[in-house]
């Protein structure tokens, strides 16, 4: 092998080896430390788009599983309210079918009506302040349109149901049981309300089902976008630090070799002291 002084190939191949290996080895270090074997765009710049796009829609599945989560508590406040509301009609008909008596007297049907009139003007004020976060619940029949997926789809949102009470009630809230006919004629009214009232249970509880469905399919959704992420992002430590062990050997490998590159420059000297 011919012995110059101008260019040391072997030293310049030693060195792009050795600077390879400290750039793998720093590499390595900080996938170790960060637990991301994607650190910067650098690293898999098409892996960080996904992971970056992954992240966003594991952000909008937590929100849309907290929307969810709301959602499900207005439909348990609102049917608790038709709840008291089905309670306040059977104890209506308990003092109708009393009302209706022939052996009561009217001093009697007139202690019974101050009963009567008390739940009519209850039931009303539950149609009017019933609420949920300032949503009115029974003041008008209409419907709360609630996001439950974070696609912004047309069938990713749930509708909550309003009702407006006071319609859904008026032959009961507007019955009296003053008489013996009037009772009777009452029990009726009672019995359309109380089906209304079970209507409207019926209808949040179906949306409650629903609604707990969707909070399975959010949670399984969510999971296996942190999964999907997780492969892509999250350092494997078990190959990481295998591929730090190589490194590791290969820059000191490079380091003792780098003393040996220099010695045919000083081979040269040599002769040069000899002549």
């Amino acid at each position: 092998m011919a012995l110059g002084i101008q260019t040391n190939i072997s030293g310049l191949e030693n060195t792009n080896t050795l600077n390879r290996a400290d750039r793998s080895l720093q590499s390595s270090f900080q996938k170790i430390s960060s637990g991301k074997q994607i650190n910067s765009a650098k690293d898999n710049a098409a892996g960080l788009a996904i992971v970056n796009r992954f992240a966003a829609q594991i952000i909008a599945a937590s929100k849309s599983y907290q929307n969810l989560n709301d959602a499900v508590s207005y439909t348990q406040v609102a049917e608790g309210y038709a709840g008291s509301v089905n309670d306040l009609t059977t104890r209506a008909r308990e003092l109708a079918m009393q009302s209706g008596n022939a052996l009561m007297t009217d001093s009697d049907r007139a202690a019974l009506q101050k009963e009567y009139s008390q739940i009519q003007d209850e039931v009303r004020r539950i149609s009017q302040s019933a609420e949920f976060n300032g949503q009115k619940i029974f003041t008008q029949d209409g419907s709360l349109d609630m996001p439950i997926d974070g696609n912004g789809g047309a069938n990713d949102s749930v509708s909550l149901s309003t009702y407006d009470l006071n319609s859904q009630l008026s032959d009961f809230l507007n019955s009296d049981i003053s008489s013996q006919a009037n009772a009777q004629s009452s029990l009726d009214s009672i019995d359309t309300a109380q089906k209304n009232i079970n209507s409207i249970r019926a209808d949040y509880g179906a949306t409650n089902n629903r609604l707990a469905s969707a909070g399975e399919t959010l949670q399984t959704k969510q999971l296996n976008l942190e999964a999907s992420k997780s492969r892509i992002l999250d350092t494997d430590y078990a190959r990481q630090m295998s591929q730090l062990t190589r490194d590791m050997i290969q820059k000191d490998a490079a380091t003792a070799v780098q003393g040996y590159t220099n010695f045919s420059q000083n081979q040269v000297l040599s002769l040069l002291n000899a002549a």
